[in-house]
């Protein structure tokens, strides 16, 4: 068992190179994991009161490539470093993220990290998925973080 804790701890440390192209507000990225091509847009959503960006990410092939575990944590710790980015960078009201994922033990994992990430900032969780999709944004959201409890009723409160 120890042997498989270290193997999955080393793969969920192991973040690919993420290229990064911004347009106005949005942010674009890739990345590769083995042969898989990745692709990351942070976009600015149209919202009167607060900058509001939707982090979605997802695999730009038709391979399935998770049935090596040390791939799809190599994922999830490429996709923190890139929570960890856009947050640092933007410095966002209040973001979203989306995933066309399939697998709840990787969403619970993305959940995790963007959690971290929203204690590293000073940020708070939305953790219910079901007020997310209430409020308007697409069903593959698993999650927010944002500033203060005033920006996320301000903005709530427009849908």
């Amino acid at each position: 068992m120890g042997v498989l804790r270290d193997y999955l701890n080393e793969a969920g440390k192991t973040a690919s190179e993420i290229k990064w192209n911004k347009k106005n507000k949005n942010y674009y990225g890739q990345f590769y994991i083995g042969e898989q091509k990745f692709e990351i847009e942070v976009t600015i959503m149209d919202n009167e009161t607060a900058d509001v960006y939707q982090f979605k990410f997802y695999r730009n092939s038709d391979v399935k490539m998770f049935n090596d575990n040390k791939y799809a944590f190599g994922v999830v710790a490429t996709i923190k470093e890139a929570l960890d980015y856009i947050v640092s960078t933007i410095k966002p009201d209040i973001l979203v993220f989306a995933a066309s994922d399939n697998s709840s033990a990787r969403k619970e994992l993305y959940k995790l990290e963007a959690a971290k990430v929203a204690v590293k900032y000073k940020y708070n969780s939305i953790a219910s998925s079901k007020g997310l999709k209430d409020a308007g944004f697409d069903n593959d959201v698993i999650f927010g973080i944002y500033k203060n409890d005033k920006i996320l009723q301000d903005v709530l409160s427009e849908y």
